[in-house]
């Protein structure tokens, strides 16, 4: 039997330059849109299109093939190519390979943007380049709520930029910029969360959280940070570096904060495991809000 008849999800073979038409498929249909040999980009409707519209929502997800766009070769083109005829709500990048050329490629193509809500470039080795051009294109930007940067090695200086876009910003719901190599950056979320009222969910974990020559180190600015929000619900420090001053502090603001539903510890020093164990002891309320176990991949 045909894939296509055993698997509703199958993409199949096409002509080179031949399209599909989302208003004939049924919903929640996946689809192929922009042949090659390779089946790069797929196509998700996201719900079934009025006869009279003249574009669908769609979902474009790139499977995770690092080769297909070397060093973000041809990647601008493909986005380009769908933006007219179909409105791009997600798009999901993760694990592409993107690199600094990718970054400033998509950087490009986000310019100006209003269509997208949720974006995915996880696992892109955008570096320091890569990361600026992104943060700069997302300045101003009032539609996405949605946004994974995490595992992109960008550094404090991408990192600050990103940290700045809190500032004025309202309507970004979920960030995760997860294993970047920040620093100081962190110390830049802290201070702009305190101005930001619509964030719920913050990922910052296996980033630097302790002091830094002498300098106060990001999680006691997130302590701090704590005290004042009262929006965020969801802070994952899962993995960051961080000994015992962190954890007291991050602890005692939790008694002063009344939103932040869980704060994601896990693979602590043991000082800091020490002095999550105290905290523990003195108040047992904190164990339903403080999670000690490894999030999912």
């Amino acid at each position: 039997m045909p894939a296509s008849e055993t698997n509703p999800y199958a993409v199949q073979s096409m002509p080179k330059n031949t399209g599909v038409n989302l208003l004939s498929l049924p919903d929640d249909v996946l689809s192929r849109v922009v042949s090659n040999e390779t089946a790069l980009l797929l196509a998700r409707t996201s719900r079934r299109t009025r006869a009279a519209a003249h574009a669908a929502k769609v979902d474009l997800v790139v499977p995770a093939r690092p080769g297909q766009f070397p060093n973000g070769l041809g990647l601008l083109a493909k986005l380009n190519g769908f933006s007219p005829l179909w409105t791009v709500t997600v798009l999901r990048l993760g694990g592409c390979n993107l690199r600094a050329a990718g970054g400033a490629a998509l950087a490009t193509f986000l310019h100006g943007n209003t269509t997208l809500t949720e974006l995915d470039v996880s696992r892109n080795y955008l570096q320091e380049a890569g990361g600026l051009a992104l943060a700069l294109a997302l300045q101003g930007n009032t539609t996405l709520t949605k946004l994974d940067l995490s595992r992109n090695v960008m550094g404090d200086t991408a990192g600050t930029e990103f940290a700045k876009l809190l500032r004025t910003n309202t309507t970004l719901r979920c960030l995760n910029l997860s294993s970047n190599r920040l620093e100081r950056a962190v110390v830049v979320f802290a201070w702009n969360l305190t101005r930001n009222a619509t964030l719920t969910s913050l990922a910052l974990g296996g980033n630097e959280m302790r002091k830094v020559g002498g300098v106060e180190g990001g999680a006691v600015a997130l302590a701090a940070a704590l005290r004042r929000n009262t929006t965020l619900e969801d802070l994952d420090l899962d993995s960051g570096l961080m000994g015992r001053p962190e954890i007291v502090a991050l602890t005692a603001a939790l008694g002063q904060n009344t939103t932040l539903a869980k704060l994601h510890l896990c693979c602590m020093l043991p000082l800091a495991q020490l002095a999550l164990n105290n905290a523990f002891h003195d108040n047992p309320g904190l164990v339903a809000r403080i999670s000690t176990a490894p999030r999912p991949a």
